[in-house]
């Protein structure tokens, strides 16, 4: 198992199996988490196990219907979500305590890095989403 938690431990969390890493670079995951890009992993819902902190997790601005995401309301950690459009658990991978068992598999939504931010490595690269999985209600 992989454990997890948010900044103040008030969300914990564990997970059987990590299906891939992704670095997102859309301004959406750079403004809530403050950072130049976002890394997510992803988890199949029935792999995924919240222990506790139900009750700590706002579900955050919708930035477009449907569309959010979550943070912790104690210590604003960012938080897992269940994403219903791609019917995953999306963990930010700065949570997890231990080695998620993946390595990153690619960068999305690249049309929106920050300038300063040079991707050198051989990953692909998307300039949105990844071709045939973008979300039915946003395509």
């Amino acid at each position: 198992m992989i454990t997890g938690s948010c900044g103040c431990g008030g969300i914990r969390f564990e997970i059987e199996k990590v299906t891939a890493l992704t670095n997102c670079h859309c301004s959406v995951c750079r403004k809530t988490t403050g950072a130049s890009f976002a890394t997510f992993a992803h988890v199949r819902s029935a792999r995924f196990k919240l222990l506790i902190g139900e009750d700590l997790i706002n579900p955050g601005y919708e930035w477009t219907p449907g569309h959010a995401r979550s943070f912790c309301n104690r210590c604003g950690s960012p938080a897992p979500k269940f994403v219903e459009a791609t019917g995953m658990v999306s963990v930010p991978a700065g949570l997890l305590d231990g080695d998620p068992g993946v390595r990153l598999s690619m960068h999305v939504f690249t049309s929106s890095k920050v300038p300063w931010v040079d991707l050198n490595d051989d990953l692909p690269k998307y300039e949105k989403w990844v071709p045939g999985f973008v979300p039915r209600d946003l395509a």
